[in-house]
């Protein structure tokens, strides 16, 4: 059995990993000056793929701030409750880290899925 204290460590290391994975999608680069960049909109720039990464984009986000304000949440009722009330939160926690996991698992294969099909 793990102790409370590699449980912890434990717990910040994979939010760690789960926010890095989650902001990595985003790439800040120019295009190199002097080339003729190609119109694509005929092939992938239909409103429909528009609306879904968008629609994809806010979904993330949403997510993440949905989780956010429920891990401040928890952490309120935790530090206020009694001891048998900190039983009980500790299962939501695992509940909570389950559930964003699939949120930024989700969101991150839909993404990879779309940049790997962009490119057929």
């Amino acid at each position: 059995m793990l102790s409370k204290k590699s449980i912890k460590i434990l717990s910040i290391v994979l939010l760690v990993v789960m926010l890095l994975v989650t902001f990595s999608s985003a790439v800040f680069a120019e295009p190199i000056a002097n080339t003729v960049q190609p119109d694509t909109t005929a092939v992938n720039g239909t409103n429909a793929a528009n609306i879904a990464k968008t629609a994809l984009g806010a979904l993330k986000w949403l997510g993440i701030v949905v989780a956010v304000g429920m891990l401040i949440f928890l952490g309120i009722k935790y530090v206020t409750s009694s001891p048998e009330g900190k039983a009980n939160l500790k299962g939501q926690l695992g509940i909570y880290v389950l559930g964003l996991a699939f949120i930024v698992a989700a969101t991150s294969v839909v993404g990879i899925l779309e940049t790997t099909f962009d490119k057929l």
